[in-house]
């Protein structure tokens, strides 16, 4: 049923979804530009049409009625950002704990104009022994993919630079494209 609604949503909004879904049960997708609210609303649309349900770690104090039951419905898992909380330690154990978990994570760390990617899912992916995807949501094209393997090394300032250059040569453009920086332009 959600499949089939989410199908409907894409196709009316004019949106397609490109590739296939992501077959391992436990990996991270980075997405890319994250420039608006409308991304993960787009993306979560997009990736339910594929018959998978995304997840992402969200601040465990949105997690109360009435809006908690409705974000976890679409994925959220809670993250713990309490002093003396380890974020990284919380989402490691997430992998160590469920049988199927496919973690969206946007590697700006922000919907703001940066140039400074975050690592984190470097880390994670590392930790937890994990593949790592490479998404985006096109809003000129109006297209998203989901399933774009990218071989993590131990260097994640290389790594990180692999990345902004693979978005730049793609030519992405976000929903505020002004806010989209890889450093390449």
């Amino acid at each position: 049923m959600k499949r089939s609604f989410c199908k409907f949503l894409i196709r009316v909004l004019g949106w397609k979804v490109k590739g296939s879904k992501v077959e391992d049960k436990k990996c991270i997708i980075i997405g890319a530009p994250h420039t608006s609210l409308w991304d993960f609303v787009i993306a979560w649309i997009g990736y339910n049409t594929l018959g998978k349900n995304p997840n992402v770690m969200i601040r465990s104090e949105f997690f109360v009625f009435p809006l908690g039951p409705i974000i976890r419905w679409m994925g959220a898992l809670p993250l713990n950002r309490s002093k003396g909380s380890n974020a990284l330690k919380q989402i490691v154990r997430e992998f160590q704990e469920r049988e199927t978990l496919q973690l969206a994570i946007t590697p700006e760390g922000t919907r703001q104009t940066t140039t400074q990617w975050k690592g984190g899912f470097h880390a994670i992916a590392r930790l937890a022994k994990v593949p790592v995807y490479i998404g985006y949501f096109d809003f000129k094209k109006k297209e998203l993919r989901f399933d774009i393997p990218f071989e993590i090394t131990n260097n994640v300032d290389d790594d990180l630079i692999r990345i902004k250059k693979w978005y730049h040569d793609q030519g992405v453009v976000g929903c505020h494209p002004e806010k989209f920086v890889t450093g390449f332009e």
